[in-house]
């Protein structure tokens, strides 16, 4: 389960991580009840679009307000306003902080090694990512031992690599954090930008991605963080993880670009790894399994071109017990009711192909024979190519 801001911090918030005040919004009939009373508000503050996907900011999901009227106004712009194709149904309203310094911050898990990995940076930020890879030298990792947890001189090395004044702050918090992330069975806790203020450190953003496999021992906790989202952001009709569970779509989202549909799970890691190989980025797992027929491909379609962060879907399809023709139609159904949306990469091979291409071909789309081109085209178009 994905989180979105304000339940990463309120989470965060239980576990003494110093977090702003802030208040949510979900409607505007709210917004208007509480116009003549402001002091409710946190002011000066940061308006914030409480939306499922990462680089609100650039788009225009993020802004100030000095006064009353300028939040309400703000506030009040903001929700129902489209968000890369996301239809913002709620605000955060927080203190804005006096910021002296930011950090990136997280804990996830390591496939490689099957351990928590700590990480963090000198640059936090919108732009994160991208310094990290510029600069790497101002970006830090650890695996954890599970066994000791994180051991003191971990922290006061962290803390002198990333040039905290008050190691024992940070030192606290980072244990806070690890503490989260175990106890509540999360695959990501991050914080960016952890700020550094003139009253410590602070939390201004939160990203929490909770382990759906370990979701029988926090039931009650994923029941309320289902039922807030309601009214937070499931309002649009295309929010990929909701649909996925209607649909029964075995769906997993990454934080890539690159969509990727598979008849079969083996199909499916065997692209993932390929795409991240020529240096492109997947959006996300999604397996159709080996008896998917029309309406399935259809609808996985429905679920992955969801995300408004996909610029092009790549379909793996091996035809073993799948049928290219019935793959086909169900590609050919869904571009009949829908929008043309991101360009479509389509391998096809096996059971039916020649009938599959055929239809496809009716339709002015090419398929690929050979698995690594059909890769390697995605990734070309995921770049502007």
């Amino acid at each position: 389960m994905k989180t979105v801001e304000c339940q990463g911090k309120d989470l965060l918030g239980a576990y003494g991580v110093p977090v702003p005040d802030r208040k949510v919004v979900t409607s505007k009939s709210l917004l208007g009840l509480c116009a003549e009373d402001c002091s409710q508000f946190p002011l000066p503050g940061m308006v914030k679009a409480q939306v499922p996907f990462g680089g609100r900011g650039k788009a225009g999901g993020i802004t100030e307000a000095d006064t009353p009227s300028e939040l309400l106004s703000r506030a009040s712009e903001m929700i129902g306003s489209d968000l890369k194709g996301t239809e913002v149904r709620s605000v955060l309203v927080e203190k804005r902080a006096e910021i002296l310094d930011e950090i990136y911050l997280a804990v996830t898990f390591d496939a490689g090694s099957r351990a928590p990995l700590l990480m963090a940076g000198k640059e936090g930020g919108v732009d994160v990512e991208s310094s990290a890879r510029l600069r790497g030298e101002g970006f830090h990792t650890a695996r954890i031992d599970t066994a000791l947890g994180v051991p003191p001189y971990l922290k006061r090395l962290f803390a002198k690599k990333l040039g905290i004044v008050d190691a024992a702050a940070f030192g606290d918090l980072v244990e806070s954090v690890y503490t989260m992330y175990r106890k509540k069975d999360a695959l990501l806790v991050e914080i960016n930008p952890l700020a550094v203020t003139p009253d410590g450190l602070m939390a201004l953003d939160a990203k929490v991605d909770l382990d759906d496999g370990a979701e029988f021992r926090h039931r009650e906790l994923f029941e309320r963080l289902r039922e807030e989202q309601k009214h937070l952001i499931e309002g649009e009709k295309g929010e990929p993880q909701r649909l996925a569970k209607e649909y029964g779509v075995d769906y997993v989202p990454l934080d890539g670009d690159v969509g990727v549909i598979s008849d079969g799970a083996g199909t499916g890691m065997l692209t993932l790894d390929v795409i991240t190989e020529g240096g492109g980025a997947p959006a996300d797992f999604c397996e159709m399994g080996g008896e998917a027929d029309a309406r399935t491909v259809a609808r996985s379609m429905e679920v992955v071109l969801a995300n408004p962060d996909v610029s092009v879907l790549l379909i793996t399809l091996i035809g073993g017990l799948t049928r290219m023709d019935h793959m086909a139609e169900g590609i050919a159904n869904y571009l009949e009711e829908n929008e043309v949306g991101p360009p479509l990469v389509i391998r096809m091979c096996g059971t039916k192909e020649v009938e599959g291409k055929r239809i496809l071909e009716g339709l002015g789309i090419d398929t690929y024979d050979d698995h690594s081109e059909a890769v390697g085209r995605a990734v070309e178009l995921s770049r502007g190519g």
